[in-house]
């Protein structure tokens, strides 16, 4: 019995602690997302930097620009308002790559496919997200070159027009330490050659839809 009186002053603490993380999450129940998506290109570009070539000129970065159409899905388990999962994005850009002097250009496709890890907040309006890359490639087959082993970070906030459609603006930004031309392979990076780095901007929308989430965001 010496340990009532704890106990009574823990209780209140215990039902505000337990309303503030309802607060946030919304009821702690649980279940399966799955949210397949399509995204516009705005703005990306893939970079490479040479040094110490012969001639000179050849030093400096070596540049891509991107546009095209992603398409993707997330598949994730809920646990409230809050949902953790994995991403598998696919495109097929068109780019066209300029050398440091710009005295060559040369138009192309670049097919990709990257795989990340994700964290999503679904709140009642607004939907922010962070993820990391994993794992995933760049393939020129009219170039017979190959890009592996990206890394890098996601962010993204999507607005619920419904339930069911949401508009998303999603930054991604990756790079790849594996580099095939032909036969050769070469990684990244070395003295003579730098990653290549990605950035890209895109505007999309998405399908989520919930199994077993009995929250789903009450009004």
């Amino acid at each position: 019995m010496r340990f009532l009186p704890l106990i009574l002053l823990l209780l209140p603490l215990n039902s505000f602690s337990q309303s503030m993380v309802e607060k946030f999450l919304g009821k702690i129940n649980s279940g399966f997302y799955f949210a397949p998506y399509a995204s516009q290109m705005l703005n990306g570009s893939m970079t490479n930097e040479l040094k110490n070539q012969t001639p000179e000129t050849a030093n400096g970065e070596y540049k891509y620009d991107l546009s095209g159409q992603r398409y993707g899905i997330q598949l994730g388990w809920m646990i409230g308002r809050l949902t953790l999962g994995m991403e598998g994005s696919f495109s097929n850009y068109d780019y066209e790559y300029s050398t440091p002097t710009n005295s060559s250009s040369l138009k192309s496709e670049l097919s990709t496919s990257l795989y990340s890890v994700f964290m999503m907040y679904r709140g009642k309006t607004w939907v922010p997200s962070i993820g990391m890359f994993l794992s995933g490639s760049a393939e020129d087959n009219e170039q017979n070159t190959k890009l592996e082993g990206a890394g890098g970070i996601t962010f993204g906030i999507g607005y619920k027009l419904l339930e069911w459609f949401q508009i998303n603006l999603d930054v991604r930004s990756y790079s790849f330490d594996k580099y095939t031309l032909d036969s050769t392979e070469i990684n990244l990076p070395t003295d003579d050659q730098e990653k290549f780095s990605a950035t890209e901007i895109t505007l999309g929308v998405s399908i989520p839809i919930e199994f077993g989430n009995k929250n789903r965001q009450k009004k």
